[in-house]
């Protein structure tokens, strides 16, 4: 899973014409079609946990944050949520938690794995929780976890250290840096990466994530990378200072083309973080998608909820969102 020799990795390759732009699109949605077809992953988010040691001044979560309610659900509660999800017909699961990393958080995440690999007929578990040590991420994969994603937020030392002030190891970059290569060596093969876009200078991010994604590559050549394209979003209680950069519509599918054609038979993710119109702008290129999940802490089937990490706007329902990829004959799996 090697990067493209076609590209010359620069910043200059975002800055695309409209006949540029056309000819990338069309190349990324041949890449896609090729590996993909017209099958497309769908999952939805389980907030498990919103407790948070660290402060990132972008997160709803951040620990200084007294406007928001804290949970984390009990095995019961996280049976309930799994059971909704069910109904949904979302049978992929990204499972997040806030980073309050001590003795109790591993065997919290563990056990509501493995609760939900147990009761259910969930196909995929991934999480996206606080960085770990390799033998926490064993502990993890004897759960029945199958893919690790860390976002390095940004991957400009100074900045990152500028926002992140605390955590139990959100605090330290070369840490987070290595977080893949971890769970790769515990035995967990799909790794996932991404950057906050706008906090950082987004295009130095980007060729930082893709260099970063090519060192676990050639280390691991068996493993299975995957992308994700998160951009800042408001929330309660966050710091508004922290975004530098606005990334617009079309340099984020700029990023995406050229990922597609950077990593031509990796997983590229977007998510309900963008408009409805964007996604499906994307769905020839992208083949994991989720859409109408909740960033709240039993925010699909509990009376009382934990506050969301961030603000989501869906402008149609799960079962209208269905209907479109139906209708544009995507398989959902």
């Amino acid at each position: 899973m090697k990067a493209s020799n076609k590209i010359t990795q620069s910043s200059d390759l975002f800055d695309l014409s409209e006949v540029e732009f056309h000819d990338v699109f069309q190349r990324a949605k041949k890449i896609t079609w090729n590996r993909f077809k017209n099958k497309r992953s769908f999952f939805n988010p389980l907030y498990i946990s919103n407790v948070c040691f660290a402060d990132c001044p972008y997160c709803g979560f951040r620990v200084s944050n007294n406007y928001i309610t804290r949970r984390t659900l009990n095995l019961a509660e996280v049976q309930q949520e799994t059971d909704a999800l069910t109904k949904r017909k979302v049978s992929n699961i990204k499972v997040l938690a806030g980073d309050y990393k001590h003795s109790k958080y591993v065997k919290m995440v563990s056990r509501n794995i493995q609760a939900i690999r147990e009761n259910t007929k969930v196909k995929w578990v991934g999480i996206e929780v606080a960085s770990l040590d390799e033998s926490e991420y064993e502990i993890l994969l004897e759960s029945g976890v199958q893919s690790v994603t860390v976002f390095q937020e940004t991957y400009d030392e100074s900045i990152y250290y500028q926002l992140h002030k605390s955590g139990a190891h959100k605090g330290d970059f070369e840490y987070r840096l290595n977080s893949q290569e971890r769970a790769i060596r515990a035995g967990i093969n799909q790794v996932g990466f991404g950057v906050l876009l706008g906090i950082g200078d987004w295009r130095n991010d980007v060729l930082a994530m893709w260099d970063h994604a090519n060192r676990i590559s050639n280390l691991f050549p068996n493993s299975k990378l995957e992308f994700s394209f998160p951009r800042l979003k408001p929330s309660i209680g966050q710091s508004k200072s922290c975004q530098r950069e606005f990334v617009t519509d079309f340099e984020l599918l700029n990023i995406i083309l050229m990922t597609r054609l950077q990593f031509p038979s990796s997983n590229l993710v977007i998510t309900g973080r963008e408009s409805l119109e964007l996604i499906q702008k994307l769905l020839p290129i992208v083949n994991i998608i989720g859409y109408a999940g909740t960033t709240e802490v039993g925010g699909y089937s509990l009376e009382k909820k934990g506050s969301s990490q961030f603000d989501l706007k869906f402008e149609s329902s799960l079962e209208e969102f269905r209907a479109i990829l139906d209708s544009l004959k995507y398989e959902i799996h």
